[in-house]
């Protein structure tokens, strides 16, 4: 089934009852960066309730610049408010604003509510629009106006999906006329990322568009991703992204799981972000591949969903 909303659920997302499972691990990943690899320090000393720890070790990333996305940030100015390291939290809180983060995304944010009656709140407040206008002015308006465009078609052709009413139809509709379309979208997407680098929060301000793109290429049906070239081919190109922190890790992970999961008929369950692993071997090796980008176990992730509720922290998870 095509998505048009934008946290897109992807074409083939129906268990295709023709392909056999391929390989159990099809492509082994490179090492995660240093960067990567300290987020997921991090949000296992979150998971572990060590928020002082948690805390340093974002400060002394962010002195040595190794913070590359936004969610780093947002994470850090709430974790800093929660202990009540007002200046810290501040400091967080623009750079994240610096990164993107509109005002009424986060101004109710529970974790922010001891801040907002201090008075560098109000300075803040002063200071955003020409945070934001320096933020939007760092943005690449081209590589925006083509990642938009190919967005919207996607959009419109898989709503047409929504008129197919069973998983053959959907199937059929997929191979036959979206196909067509999404080897086309792939041939633009290989020469932005070839001309541009991968156009993510830093050249378009969201992954989410991209991704969707993507996504919906991976998951157009069993069949279709069992003879795929263009995926493989463009694959490389975004872990070099991930390596030069263009692309955050998750989000290729998310995009790779479609990939392997559908890829499989839904036996491989990947990364176990779309589809969650149920035995001891799918956990290992859902955390194998995690590991490998330098991101949260299952059961870290879960542990965090837990302090997530506990503390009103809002940690953007996947």
């Amino acid at each position: 089934m095509f998505s048009w909303t934008k946290h897109a659920i992807p074409p083939g997302w129906r268990r295709s009852r023709t392909v056999k499972i391929l390989a159990l691990l099809a492509v082994l990943h490179p090492a995660a960066r240093a960067e990567d690899r300290l987020s997921g320090t991090v949000d296992s000393l979150l998971a572990d309730r060590q928020f002082e720890r948690a805390l340093a070790v974002y400060q002394k990333a962010a002195e040595k610049s190794h913070l590359s996305f936004s969610r780093d940030y947002r994470v850090a100015a709430q974790l800093a408010a929660y202990l009540r390291k007002d200046e810290t939290a501040f400091l967080f809180l623009k750079q994240a604003v610096s990164r993107g983060w509109e005002w009424k995304k986060f101004r109710k944010l529970s974790a922010f509510q001891p801040l907002r009656q201090l008075p560098q709140w109000k300075s803040l407040q002063q200071q955003y629009p020409a945070l934001r206008k320096t933020y939007l002015e760092s943005l690449q308006p081209e590589v925006s106006r083509l990642v938009g465009n190919m967005f919207r078609k996607d959009q419109r052709k898989a709503f047409r999906a929504m008129l197919c009413f069973t998983s053959r139809g959907q199937d059929r509709y997929a191979e036959r006329a979206f196909a067509p379309h999404s080897e086309r979208q792939m041939a633009r997407f290989q020469q932005i990322l070839n001309t541009w680098g991968y156009p993510g929060e830093a050249l378009v301000a969201d992954s989410w568009r991209s991704s969707v793109i993507l996504t919906h290429h991976n998951s157009i049906s069993a069949k279709y991703a069992q003879r795929d070239t263009l995926y493989p081919s463009i694959r490389p190109g975004l872990l070099r992204a991930v390596q030069a922190g263009q692309l955050a890790p998750v989000t290729f992970a998310q995009i790779d799981d479609w990939y392997l999961v559908v890829k499989s008929e839904w036996k491989d369950k990947g990364y176990g972000y779309l589809s969650a692993p149920e035995t001891d071997a799918e956990r290992q090796r859902a955390n194998a591949l995690r590991a490998s980008l330098g991101l949260s176990s299952v059961t870290t992730l879960q542990r965090l969903r837990e302090v997530e509720t506990e503390t009103g922290i809002r940690f953007f998870l996947p």
